[in-house]
């Protein structure tokens, strides 16, 4: 796979294989083609949902069900190490070095 770099994208150049992984109800076609452009995969993935909407309930968070579609990273076993950062993540530059 080729690595990509994105100096518009970062104030720093990646050299590491990236990955994303979305479901096609959020996303539309155009998402999909902005997202391969900075991602060296992208991937659709199926909603995975709890189910449990009486304890989600309780907590007020509704949306919290389809959390366990984050589990489909697991499946990304072509990869020897992986760093999981959710889309409303902020990393510094410096900060997530030591993961790679």
């Amino acid at each position: 796979m080729e690595r990509k770099t994105y100096p518009k994208v970062r104030r720093i150049i990646c050299i590491f294989l990236l990955c994303a992984l979305y479901t096609n109800t959020r996303y539309t076609l155009f998402c999909s083609e902005q997202l391969a452009s900075v991602f060296n995969l992208v991937q659709i993935v199926d909603v995975l949902d709890s189910k449990d909407e009486a304890n989600l309930a309780l907590l007020k968070r509704p949306e919290l069900g389809i959390t366990f579609t984050k589990l489909h990273c697991w499946k990304l076993t072509q990869y020897q190490k992986g760093v999981f950062l959710d889309a409303d993540t902020l990393v510094s530059c410096a900060s997530c070095e030591p993961y790679f």
